[in-house]
């Protein structure tokens, strides 16, 4: 159930991120540009988020293999050992791309709308 609440909580927290971040790329564009930024910005999300994807599964699946080369792969514990070492490298390098970010979100300037 813990998981089900943060794993809630996070994706609220995208939702009130995206749309203030849509509005505030598009209004770096004249008014009549908004439809065509408003389209690669929903294009470059979807290209995004499967690079991103793919780069975690591949980190994942590289820190599996490494730990199951190093251990063998003679027992089944090692298995759902390997996996845990996996998961806890793709949550450090999501973790780290997302203090970089934070970081970058602190130089975007605020454009008033005329």
């Amino acid at each position: 159930m813990t998981i089900i609440i943060m794993h809630t909580c996070l994706f609220i927290g995208v939702a009130m991120i995206m749309m203030p971040a849509q509005t505030n790329g598009l209004n770096q564009l004249p008014r009549h540009f908004y439809p065509d930024g408003a389209a690669v910005m929903n294009t470059l999300q979807q290209i995004a988020g499967a690079i991103g994807t793919a780069v975690t599964v591949s980190i994942m699946a590289a820190g599996q293999e490494r730990y199951m080369t190093n251990a063998g792969a003679t027992n089944p514990q090692v298995l759902s050992e390997a996996l845990t070492v996996g998961v806890q490298n793709a949550f450090l390098f999501a973790c780290i791309a997302s203090a970089i970010g934070l970081v970058v979100a602190f130089f975007i300037k605020r454009v008033e709308i005329k």
